[in-house]
């Protein structure tokens, strides 16, 4: 079992990836290519990366 840097809370990582990959529809493995040291949780993993996205979305309105 994994904790989770961000939330604190103990996570199995298969579960985290199944989350993860449910919130972005993604292949099976884009859990693994971005957290593939299963430091998140699937929630934290998802709220990060949709961080990352808006910050993209903000930088190409400029």
């Amino acid at each position: 079992m994994a904790k989770c840097v961000e939330c604190e809370t103990n996570f199995e990582i298969e579960d985290a990836r199944k989350e993860y990959n449910a919130e972005f529809n993604g292949d099976p493995d884009f859990y693994d290519d971005r957290f593939g040291d299963g430091e998140f949780c699937g929630n934290c993993a998802a709220a990060e990366t949709s961080g990352l996205i808006a910050q993209g979305e903000v930088d190409h309105m400029d």
